[in-house]
């Protein structure tokens, strides 16, 4: 597995000096100028593609100038032999355009870089949680907790139901939940038996933490999964999600996440490349911050798929022609663990289709 994929050389580099190197645990070679102090660590180097920044537990050996500055595994006293020069190598995608980036799987790259919010605090725009008092006594308000939070969710189901049925995590679109509007849209599952689960994300709808945008959002979308594989009236085997919009964001990044435990996704016009983020108005992260869009993505990742993910796009839908170009011209994309369903609807003419399709593939 290539741990890391950095940006590559773009020319042969120059054989009149020798170049520092860093030599990965994983094979990879990276030649520059190494600007880290000797014996320390992080190893920053920079290249003709830009500076990279790896951890010692990435770093197999450092060499300034030619000279073996200490490698971690032992060479075993063999001669060293004069350094062929290197051809140069195809260039790897590059996080949202411009400069390239240092490409981490999308699970290395949520344990190694944290979210830099530029105003942590609650999602914008105002929110009305519903009147418990006023609930019908089919629609529940409960509480799951992620990580160290709790967080608000409604359940719905319908009392005719069989124990044991199916489960669908419903993501919302939008810094803040409407339930009545989310109780609409997926109606039909509710008819169809499913025992739906309405979470409320961190930030939003009063609840505690910061709204980030599908960083750790997505942490919480995996609890309130968690959350409905565990209740009686379910099936864990047979658990969803379905998201609109920026839930389908979520959604679509759930096939990533291996605490997940999904039998399938789906989103609807929910499929974002990292460049598309720059258009986005109210971000609490920098868009121009390339591991701050590829964090975001499903995209640059999609090959790391562990579960099937259906992701329903209009056609009328601009913002999201990145993407289907990215998967158009992908050599692998028979291979991926994505179908892309498009539709000539519009908006919520999109989210109704999606519905029944959906529905009819997971019955």
């Amino acid at each position: 597995m290539h741990w890391i994929r950095a940006a590559l050389l773009v020319g042969l580099l120059s054989l009149a000096a020798q170049a520092d190197e860093v030599v990965l645990t994983n094979g990879s070679k990276f030649e520059g100028e190494i600007t880290s102090k000797k014996g320390e660590f992080p190893v920053v180097i920079k290249t003709k593609g830009g500076k990279l920044t790896f951890p010692e537990r990435l770093v197999k050996s450092v060499k300034r100038d030619g000279s073996d500055e200490g490698s971690r595994k032992p060479v075993g006293g063999q001669p060293r032999q004069p350094r062929q020069p290197r051809q140069p190598r195809p260039e790897q995608p590059s996080a949202g355009g411009g400069d390239q980036v240092e490409e981490l799987t999308w699970l290395q790259l949520r344990r190694e870089f944290k979210t830099r919010l530029l105003k942590p605090g609650p999602a914008p725009g105002d929110y009305t949680n519903p009147d418990p008092a006023q609930l019908p006594p089919v629609v529940k308000p409960v509480t799951y907790r992620s990580g160290r939070l709790e967080l608000k969710a409604w359940v719905v189901r319908d009392p005719r139901a069989p124990s044991g049925g199916p489960g669908l995590v419903y993501l919302h679109d939008g810094p803040s939940l409407v339930l009545s509007r989310a109780i609409e849209v997926t109606t039909p599952f509710v008819s169809a038996g499913f025992t739906v689960f309405f979470p409320t994300f961190r930030g939003e709808n009063g609840n505690p933490g910061s709204y980030e945008f599908a960083a750790g959002e997505v942490d919480d979308a995996a609890a309130a999964v968690k959350w409905l594989g565990r209740q009686a009236t379910t099936n864990r085997e047979k658990i969803y999600a379905f998201g609109y919009r920026t839930g389908g964001l979520l959604a679509s990044l759930l096939s990533l996440a291996p605490q997940a435990k999904l039998a399938s996704s789906a989103s609807v016009n929910g499929i974002y490349s990292p460049e598309v983020f720059r258009a986005f108005k109210q971000l609490p992260f920098n868009p121009k911050n390339k591991q701050e869009a590829y964090l975001r993505s499903l995209i640059p990742h999609r090959h790391q798929m562990r579960h099937t993910h259906y992701a329903y796009v209009g056609l009328s839908e601009r913002i999201l022609f990145p993407s289907l170009d990215a998967l158009r011209d992908d050599p692998r994309r028979k291979q991926l663990k994505l179908q892309v369903i498009t539709s000539k609807n519009r908006d919520q003419g999109v989210l109704l289709e999606a519905v029944q399709d959906y529905l009819k593939r997971i019955q």
